[in-house]
């Protein structure tokens, strides 16, 4: 039995390939997590030649999506955000903000990205001023300015 599965990207896969690129995969990772999302098919005889005839349409779709991708880059070029978050002694964080803290906090402005889109090296454990990547299709990168600031305490 084969360790590897011939398939058709449906979509583009980072460190895989392209929309349209038939690739070599492992059998549990086709299984598990390509095909159940959607991400693939099966690369039979029939899906070759479906999508040999249609890979124009995929063109278009990955330059409308590149088109997009370059859009919403200028409107979130320049975009700051803030956070607040209970601090504790030496102005260190309860916790920490993490992609999801990002992702809510863009989604308050009108954005409307995914987890992975957002490229925190590690989860922010300080109040200040951080550089956060934002990847919005192959190529097309933008970073966003995320302010973490001390939540106001009532001292009576």
């Amino acid at each position: 039995m084969a360790s590897t599965i011939q398939l058709i990207l449906a979509e583009d896969v980072p460190h895989l390939g392209q929309m349209g690129d038939v690739v070599n995969v492992r059998r549990g990772y086709a299984r598990n997590y390509l095909l159940p999302r959607k991400l693939a098919v099966a690369a039979t005889e029939r899906n070759v030649k479906e999508m040999e005839h249609h890979r124009r349409v995929i063109d278009s779709r990955r330059a409308k999506i590149l088109e997009d991708a370059r859009s919403r880059a200028a409107k979130l070029s320049g975009t700051s955000v803030t956070i607040v978050r209970k601090v504790a002694e030496e102005e260190k964080l309860y916790g920490s903000v993490t992609e999801r803290d990002v992702q809510t906090a863009l989604a308050a402005e009108g954005f409307d990205l995914e987890m992975r889109q957002i490229g925190l090296e590690h989860h922010i454990k300080n109040l200040g001023v951080f550089t956060v990547p934002i990847h919005l299709a192959h190529g097309i990168d933008v970073d966003v300015k995320v302010w973490v600031v001390a939540e106001e305490t009532e001292e009576s």
